[in-house]
């Protein structure tokens, strides 16, 4: 009787040990994981936010992640594509200017008069010989509905409809 009721407070201890330990596990693998998945997931959010900001236009940001995993290193990849890109966006802008200038220059020699508007007839580009024979300045003229530019606008109607 006694070896009975003692195998049976060892079988109990045993289960409550077993119980016990397998608390103790769930408890650390829970703690684990979330230190784990804050670990992976705050890299991941930097990266998602400099992503969001360079789709804004905004190709200044850095993830500012340093070596140690792959993602880490995925965000490195992200800040040296941004450099690249701020840069390719600057020497493209840069182009542009100089093309500009040059088309200005090369307009503004010419004796004929040229007038570029865009696709909703602002008056993009208006060359020396046309302001000067509408009267007109730079600043009245430029990025201006056509329409709006009273004096071009009723002189062209008296010119004629191939103008």
């Amino acid at each position: 009787l006694s070896r009975t009721q003692a195998s049976q407070g060892m079988a109990a201890n045993t289960v409550r040990t077993i119980w016990v330990g397998s608390l103790l596990v769930l408890i650390a693998t829970l703690f684990f994981s979330v230190v784990l998945a804050r670990k992976v997931a705050r890299p991941v959010q930097q990266i998602s936010d400099v992503l969001q900001k360079a789709l804004d236009g905004d190709l200044s940001q850095r993830t500012g992640l340093k070596p140690g995993d792959e993602i880490r290193e995925l965000g490195q990849s992200l800040d040296r594509l941004l450099v690249q890109m701020k840069t390719f966006d600057q020497l493209k802008v840069q182009k542009i200017t100089e093309e500009k200038e040059k088309l200005e220059a090369l307009l503004d020699i010419l004796p004929e008069g040229v007038i570029i508007v865009d696709s909703e007839g602002r008056i993009n580009l208006i060359n020396n010989s046309c302001l000067r024979f509408f009267g007109l300045s730079m600043d009245s003229a430029v990025e201006k509905p056509l329409s709006e530019v009273a004096a071009i606008d009723m002189q062209l109607r008296d010119l004629g409809p191939n103008t």
